[in-house]
């Protein structure tokens, strides 16, 4: 199970007419990856926004060994690593 506090580390990485926040979640015991969130700077709920959260799971599923396809977008107010489906199931 993933702790509910972990080390970050964030990086804005900006391209022409783009700016993104990728931040990196920690396993506090191994220091390995174990999440990775991409947020935009642009329009909340856009084409971008929906395609950057779900290359964000399906990474962050990855390297936690977790190969389930990606579902439609939790609400907003429900991005909780178990909406997100960061919690590792069993």
């Amino acid at each position: 199970m993933i702790p509910d506090r972990r080390p970050t580390q964030s990086q804005i990485v900006e391209a022409p007419g783009f700016s993104f926040t990728v931040r990196v979640g920690f396993d506090p015991k191994t220091g390995a990856p174990i999440e990775v969130f991409i947020d935009s700077r642009g329009k909340a709920g856009s084409p971008l926004d929906h395609a950057l959260y779900k290359v964000g799971v399906t990474l962050s599923r990855m390297m936690q060994g977790d190969d389930r396809p990606v579902e439609d977008e939790p609400s907003s107010n429900a991005l909780t690593d178990e909406a997100l489906g960061l919690v590792p199931q069993g």
